[in-house]
């Protein structure tokens, strides 16, 4: 999140006339239902506050001077809100806080005293995702996982934020539950924690945590989380593999096929056949026959409409139907020449294609999901008045064999598998949210590019970490 808010609260023209207070209350509860849990350390005024119903979560650091404490709030990805802004409070007689004056969206007008064990049972837990995230080095905001704790990290420049709390169990405290505020340095954070009384442990002091590459920071020696790796927490998102299926044959039933044999005369067209699939072409040749003074050939089939239909959790049949416009074997006397002899037909001329979804990197090596054709079936029946043995054997043993093997292995090929990808890639956002609880996230589409796809029994599983 761009800003060069400093670290340090802004002064107040609201100033207090004597310097002796009574300690501030250690919980609070704001007039809006929000948990306030606050720590004095010397003139210094740290809170975590939270509210799960009003999207809120933040950490507070500023200073006491009387009855009037001046400091800055910044909300942390607990909960949606990314509100961030100063705050002037006044302590009453009673002990409770009362909103002077505010910028950026304080939650609360009013905060007042509360016992821990009035709220107890209502403490909130983890939350199930980020409420924000960058999910980048030059970004850290976020949510980070060790073996225990849970961390909600705010940066904004150079400023670093973020409250970390313990596991528990519901009607219970966490044993620890710190705020800290400190800075950045290229890899390095540094700053103060500060133990808030959500937790039962107490105590203040200096952190320090080195960034690496993968995201995670590591532990100095005397946290007070103890030592270690925080990792970067990101859930899986996982739809329906139907629903990636479906973006991926939009493309497939871009594929055109031409099957062509016969160039002019007695001669055989090379490289006349060919599979398309955008500006890809690939070229292939198909046999021909001889007998007797006659040569037979695949003549002009190009492919019209293409037809799926799924047949497993990961598989689906593309019929590729062909121009139905007869005249599909060609038949010419090799003495006599061409238009003497009668034409043959192959009645209602299919290309079935099985097609699988895989793992497949885009031209830019992003990931994303492609297709593996895992067989074909070249189907039609001969419309010929007495067939000749040997065009049914051509016809079975060598056509037949070379539209399968030639479509299989051709669009099994990196450049049509890629172009694929590369569509697949970038439908990826509404394939994201297409998962029934993304509303829940509030991510940013744009900042959560997924950095693995996987396919998982009958789901695709988008991996951000």
């Amino acid at each position: 999140m761009p800003s060069n808010n400093p670290m340090q609260p802004s002064a107040s023209t609201l100033t207090s006339k004597t310097a002796t207070h009574t300690p501030l209350a250690p919980v609070f509860a704001g007039n809006d239902g929000g948990a306030y849990y606050v720590t004095e350390v010397g003139e210094k005024v740290y809170w975590f506050a939270e509210h799960p119903g009003r999207d809120y979560a933040h950490v507070f650091h500023g200073t006491r001077e009387g009855d009037v404490i001046n400091g800055r709030f910044y909300s942390v990805p607990k909960d949606r809100a990314t509100t961030l802004g100063q705050v002037t409070l006044k302590v009453r007689p009673n002990g409770s806080l009362e909103r002077v004056s505010e910028t950026g969206g304080f939650p609360s007008k009013a905060l007042g005293p509360v016992s821990m064990d009035a709220i107890v049972d209502k403490l909130p837990g983890r939350a199930k995702y980020a409420g924000f995230t960058g999910n980048t080095l030059a970004d850290l905001d976020g949510v980070f996982d060790d073996d225990g704790h849970r961390c909600y990290l705010r940066q904004i420049g150079e400023l670093v934020v973020f409250f970390a709390e313990e596991d528990f169990k519901k009607g219970e405290r966490p044993e620890k539950a710190v705020v800290f505020v400190g800075e950045r340095s290229g890899n390095t954070l540094k700053g103060e924690w500060i133990a808030v009384p959500k937790g039962k442990k107490t105590g203040n002091g200096t952190l320090g945590m080195s960034l690496q590459p993968n995201r995670s920071l590591v532990k100095a020696a005397g946290s007070p989380l103890g030592t270690g790796i925080f990792a970067p927490f990101l859930p899986e998102i996982a739809i329906p593999i139907a629903t990636a299926m479906e973006l991926a044959n939009t493309q497939l039933n871009k594929v055109e096929i031409r099957l062509d044999g016969h160039a002019s005369g007695d001669q055989p067209l090379k490289d006349g056949s060919y599979i398309k699939l955008g500006s890809v072409i690939k070229k292939f040749t198909m046999p021909h026959h001889d007998r007797l003074t006659y040569r037979y050939f695949i003549n002009d089939m190009t492919s019209d409409v293409i037809h799926a239909k799924p047949i497993g959790e990961n598989e689906t049949r593309l019929s590729i139907v062909f121009e139905d416009k007869g005249r599909e074997i060609k038949r010419v006397d090799r003495n006599v020449g061409d238009g003497v002899a009668r034409d043959w037909n192959i009645e209602n001329p299919r290309c079935d294609l099985y097609v699988k979804l895989i793992n497949h990197e885009t031209s830019d090596g992003r990931p994303s999901i492609s297709y593996e054709v895992t067989n074909v079936d070249f189907l039609g029946e001969l419309d010929a008045p007495a067939l000749i043995e040997s065009i049914d054997d051509w016809i079975t043993s060598k056509v037949r064999p070379r539209i399968e093997n030639s479509v299989m292995q051709l669009l099994n090929q990196e450049g049509f598998q890629v172009i694929v990808a590369n569509e697949v890639q970038r439908g990826l956002d509404a394939l994201v949210k297409a998962a029934s609880e993304y509303s829940l996230f509030g991510y940013s589409p744009s900042a959560l590019v997924p950095k693995h796809v996987a396919i998982s029994g009958n789901k695709v599983v988008f991996r951000f970490i």
